[in-house]
């Protein structure tokens, strides 16, 4: 018996059927399609048995995402010996740093491609079940937050496609706008981390239109806070990517609900980490310090709107924040005494920044490259295709290898070799 993973399908309170639907939707995109899949209740019921003891990686995904859980072991799902060995030689296709920088260039390429439909396209797609969809596009944000990015790029735009063509006609298309709207905001984020500051923003934009058609206030400032951070990818528009969050923070007609909390936090964060970029670090900490109220007010860490908003997220920006002012003394005392225990289980980069912005710290301190390189292993142990899409840590690891001392920062190169950096 896998008593793991039935428990796990029992904490999200789905039947056997249930979880079968909505794996196939998140694995196909297309809900019509996911109806004619062959995994069903029955599958289901092998893997409790133990009958399947390790689904293919693709089934896996799809169930970690569903079950929102962050690893296989936590699902039961332990490959034999003889696989075991087989993955260590291949650097683990799905959750090790097998993509290259030139693969995560054409992850970037594809996603451009593949969002470039037309609305008559978009119109002519067949029906759709909205809460099967609405599940599946909370799905795509989970995998986004645990750096699945890959998995992603083939899921998102047949969401978006689906959810498109439900927006433009029947009797639920104000509920489909939403979901639309959601949809978009998953695309800005994937695309910024792809590198993509110009479609984020396409994306982000779109996301924003949809919310306000929808009336969603709270998901129209989520949308707000994504053309903030494409803005601010984007060379020369880092005071408006601060008018774009504060414009953010004015659709919230109150800050009342834990959602309407939430987005306000992220958002004011948002414009902490702005003011840092700025130098403005007396702003940036007045920033943080609003942020806090609004986390003690919202009591503990949430995912509300996929912001991980709460107490450990502002104390996560705090780090980043003396990290971009460069008091680094000030980032290593708060970084360490951070437990990331507490924030919600999908939030897999977020364990992995605090580690890359410790890493950024050492490395500013004489003789902390070895320190810096423990921080480096865990994020990669964390989250391992951040390396492919974290250019700030990319260049941290090019300067370390520069003057690199092998005695001191042993697993240096190793780790260079995985995340395919030169280290000649």
């Amino acid at each position: 018996m896998n008593e793991l993973f039935r428990a796990a399908r029992e904490r999200q309170g789905l039947s056997r059927r249930e979880l079968a639907d909505a794996v196939n939707v998140v694995r196909h995109g297309d809900p019509e399609r996911a109806a004619r899949a062959a995994f069903n209740a029955d599958h289901v019921g092998k893997i409790e048995t133990g009958k399947v003891r390790y689904p293919d990686d693709d089934l896996r995904r799809a169930l970690r995402s569903v079950l929102k859980v962050n690893s296989d072991e936590e699902l039961g799902f332990r490959p034999h010996r003889r696989l075991q060995n087989s993955d260590s030689t291949s650097a683990g296709r799905s959750r090790g740093p097998a993509a290259s920088s030139t693969s995560i260039s054409q992850l970037a390429a594809e996603l451009r491609r593949r969002q470039m439909f037309t609305p008559a396209e978009a119109a002519g797609s067949g029906g759709v079940d909205l809460v099967q969809l609405r599940n599946a596009v909370g799905a795509a944000h989970l995998a986004y937050q645990r750096a699945e990015y890959a998995d992603l790029v083939r899921l998102l735009p047949d969401l978006v496609y689906r959810t498109d063509g439900a927006a433009r006609r029947g009797a639920e298309q104000h509920r489909a706008l939403g979901i639309l709207g959601a949809a978009h905001l998953a695309v800005s984020k994937l695309a910024l981390k792809l590198g993509d500051p110009a479609l984020a923003w396409v994306a982000a934009d779109r996301a924003l239109r949809s919310a306000q058609q929808a009336g969603a206030d709270n998901l129209a400032a989520a949308a707000a806070y994504s053309v903030a951070c494409a803005l601010l990818a984007s060379p020369g528009h880092v005071a408006d990517a601060a008018d774009a969050a504060a414009e953010g923070l004015a659709r919230i007609p109150e800050q009342s609900s834990p959602a309407a909390l939430s987005v306000s936090g992220s958002l004011t964060l948002l414009l902490a980490l702005i003011a840092a970029r700025r130098g403005k670090a007396k702003i940036a900490l007045g920033h943080l310090d609003d942020a806090a109220v609004l986390a003690d007010r919202l009591g503990k860490d949430r995912n509300y709107f996929w912001t991980g908003f709460g107490p450990t997220n502002v104390l996560i920006h705090r780090v980043t924040t003396a990290v971009n002012v460069r008091q680094f003394n000030t980032a290593v005392e708060l970084g360490e005494r951070i437990d990331t225990s507490t924030l919600p289980p999908s939030l897999v980069s977020r364990r992995a920044q605090v580690q890359l912005d410790l890493a950024a710290a050492f490395t500013a301190q004489p003789g902390g490259d070895p320190s810096a390189l423990l921080h480096l292993l865990a994020a990669e142990r964390t989250a391992p295709q951040i390396f492919q899409v974290h250019d700030q840590t990319r260049t941290l690891v090019t300067a370390m290898l520069a003057r690199e001392r092998r005695a001191a920062t042993p697993g240096l190169r190793a780790l260079a070799v995985r995340a395919r950096i030169n280290a000649n």
